[in-house]
C-alpha cells in the first residue's frame, strides 16, 4: 500500500529523507504500539533498529501493513522543516531512554538537543501544590541546576513549573511535554516555556507539533520523564497523583525514587508518604539527593554560600527560627508565640530573611528549604 500523497522533486529530498518523513507520518497516524506490535512480524530479512525501519525496504513493508494515513507527510514535513524543531528517530536517543521498556520511536526536539545526554533529576509533584512544597520545589531545582545537573519536568502546573523556574535560574532544563510542542499546555506556561529555551534547555515531545493535550497522553509522557532521568523526586503527591505513576514507572525502569516528606494532615503528601513506606529515599534537602545518587553529600553547590541550617538557637533570630514549621505562620501568631513586640520581631525577620534562613510567603513565614 503507498501513500496518496505525490514524491517530492528528487532535487528537493535525498530518498532517505523521504523514508524518514513516511516514518513519522505513520507514526502519528498509527501510534508507536500499532507500528511495535506491527514491527514484530516482520521478515527475517529487517532488522530491528529504526535506521532499518525507515529504510526503503523497512517503509514498503510497514505502508503494506498498516493504513495510510490521513496526513500526507509533505504536511507533516512543513509543519516541522524550516521551523525551530528538529526530529530524533530512536537511534538517536540517549542509550538510557532507549533502554526502557516503551522507548519512543521519535522525538521533536526544540532547543539543543545534546541536554538529553546529560545526567539529569527529575523534580515532579501535583498540580494543586502548596505555597511551601513550591519553593521546596523550585529550591531543590534551584541546586541541582547550579551543581550542573540537568532539572527534568512535564512544565505542568504547580510543582513542575516550580521546578522548572528554579532551574532556569541557575542552568538548563528538560520540559517533557503531554502535546505538541506548537500546542504546549497549558498555555498559560507559553512564558516559561520561552525562558527554558532563552536559558540553553530543551522542550520535547513524542507527539506531532500540532498534537492536542489529551488527558491519555500524560501518563504515557511521564515514562519519559523518568526515563530521561537518573532519579525522580516527588515533591508533593497525593494518592490519585499522576506523579506517583512517574514513581512506578521509575522504578520498572531501574531509576531511584525519591520522596519530600509533609504534614501528616496535607493530602498532597499523602502520595509522598506512601511512598516512603514502600521505600522511597526520604529528601529534606539537595544533600540528599546528591546522596542517593552517589555525589558527595559534603561537596558545596555552586553559587551558594555554606551558611548553617539554622541561626544560634539562644539568639533572637533562633527563637523566631524555632517557631517556624511546614505550613506558614502569621506575624501576629510569631510575636505572641516568642512574646517579642511587632518592631523588634519585623526587624528579626527581615535579619533572617535577608541571611537566607526564611521565606515570606503571603500566609506568612517558612523555613528556607536548604
Amino acid at each position: 500500500m503507498s501513500l496518496p500523497t505525490p514524491s517530492p522533486p528528487a532535487s528537493a529530498f535525498q530518498s532517505d529523507v523521504e523514508h524518514h518523513w513516511r516514518f513519522l507520518c505513520l507514526l502519528a497516524h498509527c501510534g508507536r504500539r500499532k507500528i511495535h506490535r506491527v514491527w514484530q512480524r516482520r521478515p527475517a530479512s529487517l532488522q530491528t533498529d529504526t535506521q532499518t525501519l525507515t529504510s526503503a525496504a523497512g517503509m514498503a513493508w510497514l505502508q503494506a501493513q498498516l493504513p495510510a494515513p490521513p496526513l500526507a507527510w509533505q504536511s507533516l514535513r512543513e509543519s516541522v522543516v524550516g521551523s525551530d524543531v528538529r526530529v530524533l528517530l530512536q537511534a538517536e536517543l540517549p542509550q538510557a531512554l532507549r533502554a526502557i521498556p516503551d522507548p519512543p520511536l521519535a522525538l521533536y526536539v526544540q532547543g539543543p538537543a545534546a541536554l538529553l545526554h546529560q545526567p539529569g533529576v527529575a523534580v515532579v509533584g501535583a498540580r494543586r501544590c502548596s505555597a511551601t512544597g513550591a519553593l521546596f520545589a523550585e529550591r531543590l531545582a534551584e541546586r541541582l541546576a547550579a551543581a550542573q545537573w540537568l532539572v527534568i519536568s512535564g512544565l505542568a502546573l504547580g510543582i513542575d513549573a516550580a521546578a522548572h523556574r528554579g532551574a532556569v535560574s541557575q542552568g538548563a532544563t528538560l520540559a517533557v511535554l503531554g502535546s505538541g510542542l506548537h500546542n504546549l499546555h497549558p498555555r498559560s506556561h507559553a512564558g516559561l516555556g520561552k525562558k527554558i529555551l532563552d536559558s540553553g534547555g530543551v522542550i520535547v515531545s513524542e507527539y506531532l507539533p500540532t498534537h492536542p493535550s489529551y488527558p491519555a497522553n500524560f501518563p504515557e509522557r511521564n515514562r519519559l520523564i523518568s526515563g530521561l532521568s537518573r532519579a525522580v523526586v516527588v515533591v508533593e503527591a497525593g494518592l490519585r497523583s499522576g506523579s506517583l505513576i512517574t514513581a512506578r514507572l521509575a522504578l520498572e525502569q531501574g531509576r531511584d525514587v525519591l520522596a519530600v516528606p509533609g504534614s501528616v494532615v496535607s493530602p498532597v503528601s499523602a502520595g509522598c508518604h506512601r511512598l516512603l513506606k514502600q521505600g522511597a529515599g526520604l529528601v529534606t534537602n539537595v544533600q540528599d539527593v546528591f546522596a542517593a545518587l552517589g555525589v558527595n553529600p559534603s561537596v558545596e553547590v555552586a553559587g551558594f554560600s555554606p551558611q548553617g541550617l539554622a541561626p544560634p538557637t539562644k539568639s533572637a533570630e533562633g527563637q523566631v527560627f524555632a517557631q517556624l514549621g511546614a505550613e506558614p505562620i502569621s506575624v501576629e501568631a510569631l510575636s505572641k508565640a516568642t512574646g517579642f513586640a511587632l518592631p523588634e520581631l519585623l526587624t528579626t525577620l527581615t535579619r533572617l530573611e535577608l541571611a537566607g534562613f526564611v521565606q515570606r510567603l503571603p500566609q506568612g513565614y517558612i523555613p528556607s528549604p536548604r
